[in-house]
């Protein structure tokens, strides 16, 4: 009985530590962007503007569905809509 536990608690280790290894991710390796010399840099000009880019739209899904709950968080949907208007909005 002795050797049971001692194969399965081996056996549950292993396959822990194989779950681990399959569920890591590739490790980002970051890239520098090539830099200009300082001499050659053009400024920025209304002509080379980068167009600014559409807001990011965002679900926010809840499992509160009392009425109480669900006026709290329109509330706080709304009031994150205001403060970050033109870069995120939230459905």
């Amino acid at each position: 009985m002795k050797q049971k536990s001692r194969l399965f608690t081996v056996f549950t280790l292993l396959m822990a530590g194989l779950l681990l290894i399959g569920c890591a991710g590739p490790a980002a390796t970051p890239t520098a962007a090539p830099q200009q010399p300082s001499d050659t840099a053009v400024p920025a000009t209304s002509d080379t503007a980068v167009p600014a880019a559409a807001p990011v739209k965002v679900q926010y899904w809840s499992n509160g569905w009392f009425a109480e709950s669900i006026d709290a968080r329109k509330a706080v949907v709304d009031k994150f809509n205001e403060e970050h208007k033109g870069k995120i909005e939230v459905e």
